[in-house]
Order: structure tokens, then C-alpha cells, then sequence
């Protein structure tokens, strides 16, 4: 799939989970939106959310943030 074939799509699923780079996501889903696509919805794990808020995820995307059920 190419760029434009991808853009036309129009819709991004972020995972993050407890590497340090996610204290970065913010900044990257900002140029994603601009670059790539404008729909991104973001799912971190609770060791993501430690590093990154999910607020500021939530005011860059316009979506909440989605966190996984523990596996019972």
C-alpha cells in the first residue's frame, strides 16, 4: 500500500505500550496528523499512560484513548 492508497483510507490505530518512546507519542501523532491522516484513535497499556497522558493524546487525536481489559 502506498501513501496515497493510505490516506484515502483515513483511518490510524496507535498502540502504545510501556517503552519510553511513548513519552513522545504526542509529538508524533501530531505530524501524523498532518502528514498522513486526520481519524487516529490511540491504545496504550497502563505502563503507556504512565508515560504519556492520556489527556494529551485525547486533545491531539479529538478521541478518547482506549486502554486494554486485563486478560482473565
Amino acid at each position: 500500500m502506498n501513501l496515497a492508497e493510505f490516506r484515502s483510507m483515513g483511518h490510524l490505530l496507535v498502540a502504545g505500550c510501556g517503552a519510553i518512546e511513548v513519552a513522545n507519542l504526542g509529538a508524533y501523532l501530531t505530524r501524523l496528523r498532518q502528514s498522513v491522516c486526520t481519524e487516529i484513535h490511540v491504545i496504550l497499556t497502563r505502563q503507556a499512560q504512565a508515560m504519556a497522558s492520556a489527556r494529551t493524546i485525547m486533545a491531539v487525536t479529538g478521541h478518547p484513548v482506549f486502554e486494554p481489559r486485563p486478560l482473565r
